[in-house]
């Protein structure tokens, strides 16, 4: 049922952007876009095989305010294709090997409806909604195919069948407010089971399903601290740990290896970064010392391991996102080991 139900409503929206756009009015847009990769395990798993995976996306977005004079609503909708294989079943990994891997499906991955107010600062959105579209992202996650850059596992074991995730989602409304430029507070709670169900049946909002309830403070900073170079901070969020490749060897010991002992990761990350920008022709030098210095100083002081201690807003911006990332998950450590624990003793 809901694969017809998918069908039928890409087929219209996508026939009522093609209206909007002959007739000029430009209420509705959508967009067709393809992932695909070709998985293989050469060496070690369950068995040496290879399979490849595909996920087809049409999305569409409709302007209310256009179409119906409905003020600053718009509404959205992704019928999504899941095809290929399972490439966990002959790898037999515990994380999962790729984000685009999922049972086979034609489905509605979201439909829902937002309304803004007050500038914009404010808004309201309910129905088919993926959380992890806004909550618990990170830029750099979508660049890789690997789950371990996905949502935190902390949240991703939550519920019956997982959060409000690819590939199954729920519905359930949220509310996001702006009170200063480059900052977000964002609530939401969603039905605690997906709406695809066991067999493809689809429910809402049973009694023993529970809820999930979420909120997130999102400080964008380089939105607020306008004179921060954003790609710089970017590179040094993405970079500053590459020297743990090599401090820490393989799973499942994960132990440190001499190298990691005798030199440690900031020394041994600056040196591979060296490598990389010695091969990328005519790679200049002050860009490459600024990245350098990134990684040198992302512990902050000295007596942290760091050969440098922060010298340029960009530096230092990484120090302290860093940082915080590093105790919040002492904190999240601390509370798993004392359920009922309130505050970090």
């Amino acid at each position: 049922m809901q694969q017809r139900i998918a069908i039928a409503l890409g087929t219209l929206l996508a026939l009522a952007a093609i209206r909007a756009h002959a007739d000029g009015t430009g209420w509705a847009t959508a967009t067709l876009t393809y992932d695909g990769a070709a998985i293989g395990n050469l060496d070690g798993g369950a068995a040496r095989s290879s399979t490849y995976v595909g996920n087809a996306h049409l999305r569409s977005l409709l302007d209310l305010d256009r179409a119906l004079g409905w003020t600053g609503t718009h509404a959205y909708v992704d019928a999504l294709w899941i095809h290929g294989g399972q490439p966990g079943a002959f790898v037999s990994d515990a994380m999962g090997v790729s984000n685009l891997s999922a049972p086979p499906n034609l489905q509605l991955e979201e439909a829902w409806i937002e309304h803004n107010l007050a500038d914009a600062n404010v808004s309201v959105l309910a129905g088919l909604y993926d959380v992890n579209s806004e909550f618990d992202r990170t830029q750099s996650g979508g660049l890789f195919l690997n789950s371990a850059f996905g949502i935190g596992p902390e949240f991703a074991q939550t519920g019956v069948d997982g959060p409000s995730i690819f590939p199954r989602t729920a519905l359930g409304a949220r509310v996001a407010f702006k009170p200063a430029e480059g900052v977000v507070l964002r609530a939401a709670v969603l039905d605690g089971v997906p709406l695809i169900r066991d067999g493809d049946r689809l429910r809402a909002f049973q009694s023993h399903d529970g809820r999930l309830y979420v909120a997130e403070l999102a400080l964008l900073v380089c939105r607020h601290y306008h004179d921060l170079d954003r790609d710089l901070v970017l590179l040094g969020v993405l970079f500053h740990d590459l020297g743990k490749l090599r401090e820490l060897g393989a799973m499942p010991v994960n132990d440190y290896t001499l190298e990691g002992r005798l030199v440690g990761h900031v020394v041994i990350g600056r040196d591979l970064l060296i490598e990389r920008c010695a091969a990328i022709e005519g790679f200049p030098e002050d860009l490459r010392l600024l990245l350098e210095h990134l990684v040198l100083s992302h512990q902050g002081r000295k007596e942290f391991a760091s050969p440098v201690e922060p010298m340029t807003p960009e530096a230092l911006a990484l120090h302290f996102i860093d940082d915080l990332d590093s105790k919040i998950n002492q904190l999240r450590n601390s509370r798993e080991a004392a359920p009922g624990m309130q505050y970090h003793r």
